[in-house]
């Protein structure tokens, strides 16, 4: 009964981020017809209650997903399934077969069409075939059974390129090639298009390559680079992808795949960390380091080791969920941290999305003021986007040159 009315500032933003005006909002009868997507509050106070209403969808889970489709491609596979129908649908969890350390990527209930959704799995493996299954998530957390499984297999495609120069007579050679995935910028901060290889440098410096090597190397760095990885030939993150594997920092899926656009989850990170910062790895672990993480895990001894150090600390519950996917703000932190860096600034890089108070604030400006990272075109950083192998492989590479 002792309720105290405080002065309070309203901002109403859309879903871009754009405010709209308080006098637009008042003129439509709810914050949906008026396209609100978030809104803030400023008042002085020297605590904060806030009330929302909540919306219970129970503990059932969303129907399994239906009609899942396998079409392979040159080293992808597209995946297409009928739109499950539930109002709080949140997401899909697509499982493949042939990995093993959890969910291969999701796709959210919004990026669906109208009665279907697809997804192009990249960097695959030609002559391998895969399984797919699809589990629908709703906004609970709570999952489907797995779909169908639906398979396909890979197929590369034969190009013919000329053979070497140098009087040598060497005729027309085909070697197996993959087409540049479509997706590869799609989770790229802004400043990564520069980045892109325009595919002619490694070319250029072989046609005065010493007759002393064979063939098969002039070719494989004129296709490759400076590794055997077929998937980073044209990608943007070659050169970043190159340097850390060179330093042991991170490995490949197979002699010939990285995988540049595959998320990263909490556990691979960890490993790549402390494969750069040399942590001194044990070859067994004694205990397991969090609930959710057994120490008979392939990744348990890379994350007893960070979390010894103090480099990770879980989650409150416990947990290290390590088969979830590492977002940018805890990337940021965990390398970092790695380093021993004092991070306090007064740097602020201004993003629209990273608040002052935010926990990750601190790491984000001062990863942004020293150069290692950047945000996006529209002035955002996405502290919660998942990030790709290819956008740690040049964060770390980053890392390496400056600390």
């Amino acid at each position: 009964g002792n309720w105290i009315s405080l002065p309070t500032d309203c901002i109403y933003y859309d879903a871009s981020g754009t405010v709209i005006p308080e006098n637009t909002v008042a003129g439509f009868g709810t914050l949906v017809a008026a396209s609100v997507d978030h809104m803030e509050f400023l008042s002085q106070v020297d605590h904060f209650t806030t009330f929302a209403p909540i919306i219970p969808t129970g503990a059932t889970p969303p129907a399994t997903p239906t009609g899942l489709v396998a079409t392979a491609g040159n080293g992808q596979v597209a995946l297409t399934w009928t739109k499950n129908s539930e109002d709080d649908m949140s997401r899909y969890d697509i499982w493949e077969a042939n990995v093993t350390e959890g969910i291969l990527t999701t796709l959210t209930q919004a990026e669906c069409g109208a009665t279907s959704c697809s997804k192009t799995i990249s960097s695959l493996t030609n002559g391998t075939a895969y399984s797919f299954q699809i589990m629908a998530v709703d906004t609970d957390g709570n999952s489907s059974v797995g779909s169908t499984a639906a398979s396909a297999t890979p197929t590369a495609t034969a190009v013919v390129v000329t053979g070497g120069g140098g009087g040598r007579g060497r005729g027309p050679i085909t070697v197996v090639t993959s087409t540049r995935d479509s997706d590869d910028t799609d989770d790229s901060s802004s400043d990564d298009s520069d980045d892109i290889a325009d595919g002619t440098d490694d070319a250029d410096d072989e046609s005065t390559a010493s007759d002393d090597r064979s063939d098969d190397e002039v070719l494989s760095r004129t296709a490759y680079g400076d590794t055997t990885f077929l998937d980073i030939s044209r990608h943007w993150a070659k050169k970043y992808v190159n340097e850390v594997y060179k330093l042991g920092i991170v490995s490949g899926y197979d002699t010939t795949h990285f995988k540049p656009n595959k998320y990263v989850t909490r556990a691979e990170l960890t490993k790549m960390i402390a494969n750069m910062f040399e942590l001194g790895i044990s070859s067994s672990v004694d205990k397991n380091p969090f609930s959710d993480v057994s120490m008979t895990e392939w990744y348990a001894p890379y994350i007893s080791i960070a979390l010894e150090k103090g480099i990770i600390g879980g989650y409150s519950n416990g947990t290290f969920k390590p088969n979830q996917f590492v977002n940018r703000a805890e990337a940021i932190k965990m390398i970092l941290s790695a380093a021993g860096l004092d991070v306090d600034t007064s740097f602020n890089a201004g993003y629209k999305d990273v608040r002052k108070t935010a926990w990750y604030a601190k790491y984000i400006n001062f990863a942004t003021q020293k150069n290692i990272v950047s945000g996006y075109g529209d002035g955002r950083f996405g502290p919660n986007k998942h990030l790709t192998r290819g956008e740690i492989a040049k964060i770390l590479s980053l890392m390496k040159d400056k600390y």
